[in-house]
């Protein structure tokens, strides 16, 4: 069946809120077997939108795409995957097991329907979500992420190793993870960046710091690439679609960025010039403004 496009029944719904940006909420709650963090914007009779960021991320890096968000009267909420931020640890890490968890935390935060960004794996997530519970995701957005790069054995070898590296990672203070991180990726932007720092680090009894993500049990999830799994549900999904890329990804090449947009059954395609993977710390603005243009139309 073709997409309707109909009015909201908000007139208000996009136009921004004066005042200050407004404050994020920080709160727990159990869902399955596991208690998980997450941060919420706005208020709760606004149409919601749920973040679910990336790996060895957590809810604080999405902190001005939410202040955003919500200036245009959304309700938003961004969730601390199982096994990162300040969400507990899990036994078990798959697409299958962290897609599950998405229904579990909406009928938790009484959320029936939501529309659904993810960036990277959160992406992926986030696929697998609204191809299994179609009535719970009312539009999807992906921020730098399709199924061909990320269900490459060899490319994942890498990003494996990179995780293991994190996982043994020790340092003195919050500043040397920053500083770390920062000559990973120049492009990310030092506020956001810090934001993210600052809730993904742990104290040790030696003084030392360490990250808050299980980085052992994340690593062997995506050991493990399911490309098979990946196209079958993203080909699923029924709602109507936006894959936001960084124009300069070095993870997303437009051919593969095309390739899941054709996927879609109602997919489009938005780039962010001089973007690069990171985008939530790169370029929110951009990040926001383009899930904004897209909820217009749906």
């Amino acid at each position: 069946m073709p997409h309707v496009t109909r009015p909201s029944s908000d007139p208000r719904r996009g136009r921004p809120v004066t005042g200050p940006a407004p404050a994020g909420r920080d709160h727990f709650v159990t869902a399955g077997d596991l208690r998980f963090h997450y941060r919420e914007w706005g208020r709760p009779e606004w149409p919601p939108v749920a973040l679910l960021h990336g790996v060895v991320g957590n809810s604080w890096e999405w902190i001005t795409v939410a202040r955003r968000l919500a200036a245009h009267r959304y309700r938003v909420l961004a969730f601390d995957q199982r096994g990162h931020g300040a969400s507990e640890w899990a036994a078990e890490y798959s697409a299958a097991a962290m897609s599950a968890d998405i229904p579990s935390l909406l009928d938790a935060v009484r959320v029936p329907r939501t529309v659904l960004v993810g960036h990277s794996l959160g992406g992926i997530h986030a696929f697998h979500a609204a191809a299994a519970f179609p009535d719970r995701v009312s539009a999807l957005v992906l921020v730098d992420v399709a199924p061909g790069p990320v269900s490459d054995p060899a490319a994942m070898a890498g990003v494996v190793s990179w995780i293991r590296g994190l996982g043994a990672a020790e340092y003195p203070g919050p500043a040397a993870a920053f500083a770390q991180w920062k000559a990973m990726n120049p492009r990310a932007r030092d506020a956001e960046l810090r934001e993210y720092i600052d809730h993904n680090l742990r104290r040790l009894p030696s003084g030392r710091w360490k990250w808050r993500f299980d980085a052992a049990g994340l690593a062997s999830y995506l050991s493990r690439p399911d490309a098979p799994g990946m196209w079958a549900a993203l080909r699923a999904v029924a709602c109507p679609a936006l894959l936001i890329r960084g124009a300069e990804s070095e993870l997303i090449s437009p051919g593969a960025a095309r390739e899941a947009v054709d996927a879609l059954p109602d997919g489009r395609l938005a780039e962010i010039p001089r973007g690069g993977h990171d985008l939530t710390v790169e370029q929110p603005e951009a990040v926001a403004d383009r899930i904004l243009a897209f909820l217009r139309t749906v």
